[in-house]
């Protein structure tokens, strides 16, 4: 019998998030100037977001480390089925940081990302061939 994948329920998934983001991002926010951060959420198959993190990266765990300062690109979200170790990295790479100066969002200090095919059709494929 083939063995099931194993899925982390959407609002487990999405109290963990909501928690690590808020928890994080609550200096960050300013309330007086309506400004608000975004909230992504990865499909189940489509997660086209890239990260690469470099050396000035600070991670909440030993885990999220594995790509630190390799200077490549990889998939920060792979499925739905990322193990629960990996839910802080990705809550953590994919946070953004408010910059009262500026007056814009930028993502942690060490963390690069980018949208695969952005503005195209093509960021919507599945990730596998069997998922297609």
């Amino acid at each position: 019998m083939a063995t099931k994948l194993r899925r982390l329920p959407l609002p487990r998934l999405l109290f963990i998030l909501s928690t690590l983001f808020f928890e994080s991002n609550q200096r960050y926010v300013d309330q007086a100037s309506g400004l608000y951060p975004v909230v992504l959420l990865p499909g189940s198959s489509c997660s086209q977001i890239e990260v690469r993190l470099n050396d000035a990266y600070e991670s909440p765990s030993p885990v999220c480390e594995a790509r630190k300062g390799d200077g490549r690109w990889s998939l920060l979200y792979k499925n739905i089925t990322a193990p629960d170790a990996e839910v802080p990295c990705f809550a953590d790479q994919l946070r953004l940081v408010y910059d009262h100066v500026g007056g814009d969002y930028h993502n942690v200090r060490g963390v690069e990302t980018r949208a695969l095919s952005f503005g195209s059709t093509r960021g919507f494929l599945a990730n596998e061939p069997a998922d297609r």
